[in-house]
């Protein structure tokens, strides 16, 4: 089907958001109110018979590894009008935005998938999970702080509140660190949800604590359709003052509240504050990423203080820029790469390194799914080099 792959019209947003609302299952009127927040410019459209019917957009954002940040296009909005399925309308959307993205000197994609296997085939690979987790707030202890919790003020708050984020993203790995427009458009200002409420935890002129959230019915128990649960779209502490600040205006939602929600690592700090299996989880969903400039990615991330060396090679049939082969060596946790001239292993595919790179794929493992030869010397080298946490991030994009 001939189609024409560019940036929407400003007319035609209106028709982008009822794709976004038809494709995704959310209501029309929230699609419309979000249709001013739509980047327009970082946005692709499939044009058939001079109408949009596909999409696929991208925030801009930072992504942490190894106490490093990289530029990272994340892809959301993929969507395609249910006449139009089936012939690859989206997925060329989405490849005019990597192209774009790696021109530009992006290292990294990533997205949360609907299905797997489109993405897979594109170059992708799960790399990480989002957990959101929830505590009763009867089960939160007492905590004392001398820090109190305040209703956020945009205007003062605003670059006080991405500066803490950043100081607390930067040793966690995986953890997104979005733009701008994302703060001001989807965290701070909800006009669509007449429950959100935005929180900060000041000391001095420092933010050290923020939390968004809304509140969420919850039927259950004795207050039938009073009851609600307070559900974070973004929450984070960067020391123990704030943390227990921030878990003592929760618990203040006793009685009609019931509950506290957060998106967390696997193996959030905040169990070691609570009850014994007081905090449950109860979604978890996992992310993909790609690689879209190798020697930029692995140059660019940060490792632990080990000195190694790898080489190896990359089957990456989009960009064959990647396919190396490559020499890698990490000192002081930093790395260089550089072409070499022979390697008489079998290139790994684009997917499975990019999920080594980020730590969810271990390198054992790789070994058993038959990606990684047992005998291969990449295989102590990965796992030395990519050792670190699980890789997680706190909120979806």
């Amino acid at each position: 089907m001939p189609a024409d792959i560019r940036v929407p019209r400003e007319e035609d947003l209106d028709d982008v958001a009822r794709l976004l609302s038809t494709s995704l299952n959310f209501p029309l009127a929230a699609a419309m109110a979000r249709r001013h927040t739509f980047p327009r410019e970082d946005m692709r459209c499939a044009y058939v018979d001079g109408r949009p019917v596909a999409n696929a957009a991208e925030s801009r954002f930072t992504q942490w590894f190894g106490g490093r940040g990289l530029a990272t296009s994340g892809i959301w909005g993929v969507v395609t009008e249910p006449e139009h399925r089936g012939v690859g309308l989206a997925s060329e959307c989405v490849w005019a935005l990597l192209d774009d993205a790696r021109r530009r000197g992006d290292a990294l994609t990533s997205l949360f998938p609907a299905v797997l296997e489109p993405y897979r085939k594109a170059g992708y690979e799960l790399a990480g999970t989002y957990d959101e987790l929830r505590i009763a707030l009867d089960a939160i202890p007492s905590l004392w702080s001398d820090l109190l919790v305040e209703v956020l003020d945009p205007e003062r708050d605003a670059d006080a509140v991405r500066a803490a984020y950043a100081r607390w993203a930067r040793p966690r790995n995986g953890v997104v660190e979005p733009g701008e427009d994302f703060w001001r458009d989807r965290v701070f200002d909800r006009p669509w949800d007449e429950a959100a409420r935005t929180v900060v935890v000041r000391d001095g002129d420092d933010i050290v604590g923020f939390a968004a959230f809304t509140r969420a019915p919850d039927a259950t128990g004795h207050l039938g359709e009073g009851g609600f649960g307070l559900r974070c779209s973004l929450y984070f502490a960067t020391n123990d003052r704030a943390l227990r600040a921030l878990l003592s205006y929760a618990r203040g939602h006793r009685g009609i509240g019931r509950w506290w929600q957060w998106g967390g690592a696997p193996n959030d700090p905040i169990t070691l504050l609570v009850g014994v299996q007081a905090v449950t989880p109860m979604r978890r969903y996992r992310w993909m990423l790609r690689i879209l400039d190798v020697p930029t990615a692995f140059e660019g991330r940060g490792y632990p203080a080990i000195d190694g060396e790898a080489t190896f090679a990359v089957d990456d049939p989009r960009y064959p820029e990647n396919a190396g082969p490559w020499r890698v060596t990490v000192a002081g946790g930093e790395a260089k790469i550089e072409r070499t001239e022979r390697h008489d292993r079998r290139p790994i595919p684009i997917g499975a390194l990019s999920s080594l790179f980020t730590g969810y794929l271990r390198a054992a493992d790789a070994v058993v799914l038959g990606l990684l030869d047992a005998d291969d010397p990449v295989v102590p080298a990965f796992a030395s080099m990519f050792d670190g946490p699980d890789p997680w991030t706190p909120f979806f994009f």
